[in-house]
């Protein structure tokens, strides 16, 4: 994929990469499988390549290699497994490597995929490291929940944010309805029938929340004034009004409360009564009802 299906990123990319100035911390911010990891490959490519062609990794040298097989002595990718939480001794033991110059590269390029499920501990740690980076050693925090991370972690790191990827199909209109009801509901415009979206499949109400989540997250993008993507955006007239009402930290909270519900749903908690505890707390943050 490289920079192609994410243009704004590129082009902020690039910008960085030409004034030579490229920040020590990137979060990457946006919807899971939006091409993160291949950006963050892509990005190191470019790093390390020896023969750059028009700004562009040639993908045929020995480094360029090595990353495409994962395999760069200079090039590493953390992961928490799935479920679990990211502790502090795998973030101490990057922080140990990033103190050591590069091995074969002009730097070292650190990526930390779910960065969100670091614990306080961890993300301590390694604010420690992002306030006083080592040379040339650039780290890509990968997030698709920004709202959990410390808000220092998210001071010292320069957001990117990604868009979902063109899909091949479109949801359900029962889900698009709910979504758009749901989206209204926020806003002060409607009264949101918690009863119609639970008597959808389970699946179906997460994905719903799933997609007034990213709403959200694209309003969050817009209040931080990134007319860029402007163009990408479903529902922008909806949006704008939410934008005009909601500060960056009621989105976060809204984002954080239905993620939290989500997570419920999936782990089989009751529909009916999840939406409808969702549906007061919701109401009880903005004086709804």
């Amino acid at each position: 994929m490289s920079f192609s299906r994410q243009p704004a990123v590129a082009a902020k990319l690039r910008t960085y990469l030409e004034k030579n100035h490229l920040p020590h911390a990137l979060l990457f911010s946006g919807p899971p499988e939006a091409g993160q990891i291949e950006v963050a490959s892509e990005l190191a490519k470019i790093i390390f390549c020896a023969n750059l062609k028009n700004g562009q990794s040639c993908g045929e040298c020995p480094h360029c290699s090595q990353v495409d097989s994962g395999t760069h002595p200079d090039f590493f990718i953390l992961a928490p497994e799935e479920g679990h939480v990211l502790k502090v001794e795998p973030i101490r033991e990057l922080i140990a490597k990033a103190s050591f110059k590069p091995f074969q590269a002009p730097a070292k390029v650190f990526v930390i995929d779910h960065a969100d499920r670091m614990n306080d501990v961890a993300q301590n740690a390694l604010l420690k490291t992002l306030e006083e980076p080592q040379g040339r050693t650039h780290f890509i925090l990968i997030s698709y929940a920004t709202e959990k991370l410390l808000p220092t972690i998210r001071s010292r790191s320069q957001t990117l944010y990604f868009t979902p990827l063109v899909a091949d199909t479109s949801p359900d209109p029962a889900v698009q309805s709910a979504r758009h009801e749901l989206l209204r509901f926020l806003c002060g415009e409607s009264d949101w029938k918690t009863a119609e979206t639970a008597s959808l499949e389970r699946e179906e109400v997460t994905q719903t929340l799933s997609l007034v989540v990213k709403d959200l997250r694209d309003i969050l993008v817009l209040s931080a004034g990134a007319e860029e993507i402007l163009g990408l955006i479903e529902d922008k007239p909806l949006k704008e009004r939410a934008l005009n009402r909601f500060s960056a930290e009621d989105l976060t909270d809204k984002i954080e409360l239905l993620s939290e519900f989500r997570e419920k749903i999936v782990a089989s908690a009751n529909v009916k009564l999840a939406l409808s505890v969702l549906r007061d707390e919701m109401a009880a943050q903005e004086n709804l009802k």
